[in-house]
């Protein structure tokens, strides 16, 4: 059979097995199609000593935050590995509601990486913010509809007091996503006890914002004991740098599946400099994790937590 390209003699991962394994790769319209199948291609490449990873994911960005334009973002980030984002256009909801939303889908489509969207939970923030815009769990509703392909679920719920005093909008914007079957991020630094137990409980599944391994530990060991997903995402981004504080996470066999590599912030001079999650990817080997547990977690983790089922592997089926 002939493909439209024959990757030949490489290693690539098996994220089923974590390790690397010997064999060629045919890829036809974007998408492998067999592996170690005997693929002639009209294009072939031998690639022997060079090593094959999925594409890079950014669980949680602001791209607003960046300061360039989705257009130029992606441009950099694609140099870098990244294939997907997922942002949470919460700046920019915060100035134009709805209407910045719609444009932050419009300017990310056919764009060198995929944009996924987290719709903004706390528009204001919090009930003593300022904001020249309002997003009620009517709008979120609204919201949800403007592109379910893109759209996972809903963004960071920074409003945690508001969970734990049954605020009726704030768990009425949880319920939109549950019933739709998308993903719900936390965002509550420093919660424990039983306050903790209660904010999973209403239906948070992630958290960016650990900064120990006791706090990471004990909100996906309450989730478990609820038979709840929750998965926590290693922040290492321009404002905030937790991979130090997080790395052994990633070397436990009881939590290293419930990791994920994000940013939240980026800015285009240390991206540009730096790189983006391939400079997480980097780091993370440097403070003695195994190259195939890095990449696993920078790929395959956040696939699975999105249930973007054709990103995060290289199987027969997958785009990137």
């Amino acid at each position: 059979m002939e493909a439209d390209l024959v990757l030949k003699n490489g290693k690539y991962l098996d994220v089923r097995s974590r390790t690397f394994i010997q064999g060629d790769i045919a890829i036809q319209d974007g998408k492998i199609i067999g592996i170690n199948k005997n693929y002639n291609g009209k294009q072939e490449k031998d690639i022997t000593g060079k090593y094959i990873v999925p594409g890079f994911i950014d669980g949680h960005i602001h791209l607003e935050s960046s300061v360039i334009s989705p257009e130029n973002f992606a441009k950099i980030a694609s140099i870098h590995g990244t294939t997907a984002v997922i942002t949470d256009p919460h700046e920019i909801a915060n100035v134009c509601g709805i209407d910045g939303i719609k444009y932050m889908l419009q300017k990310t489509r056919n764009l060198p990486i995929s944009v996924y969207f987290m719709i903004p939970s706390c528009v204001p923030a919090s009930e003593f913010d300022e904001s020249a815009a309002t997003l009620n769990s009517s709008d979120t509703a609204i919201c949800f509809e403007l592109d379910d392909e893109r759209i996972l679920g809903l963004a960071e719920m920074m409003n945690y007091p508001g969970v734990l005093f049954d605020d009726k909008e704030v768990l009425d914007k949880i319920a939109e996503a549950y019933k739709r079957g998308k993903r719900v991020d936390g965002h509550a630094p420093g919660l424990t006890g039983d306050d903790l137990i209660k904010y999973i409980k209403a239906g948070i599944q992630s958290d960016h914002e650990c900064s120990t391994i006791e706090e990471a530990k004990e909100k996906i060991d309450i989730a478990r004991e609820l038979n709840q997903i929750f998965y926590v995402m290693i922040r290492e981004g321009t404002a905030a740098k937790n991979l130090e504080a997080l790395v052994e996470l990633i070397n436990n066999p009881n939590y290293r599946d419930n990791i994920m590599f994000a940013t939240d912030d980026k800015h285009p001079e240390e991206l540009k400099s730096d790189g983006h999650i391939d400079a997480i990817i980097r780091k993370a080997i440097k403070l003695g994790v195994q190259p195939e547990d890095a990449y696993i977690t920078a790929t395959y983790n956040a696939a699975q937590y999105f249930q973007l089922e054709d990103l995060g592997k290289i199987e027969e089926g997958v785009h990137r």
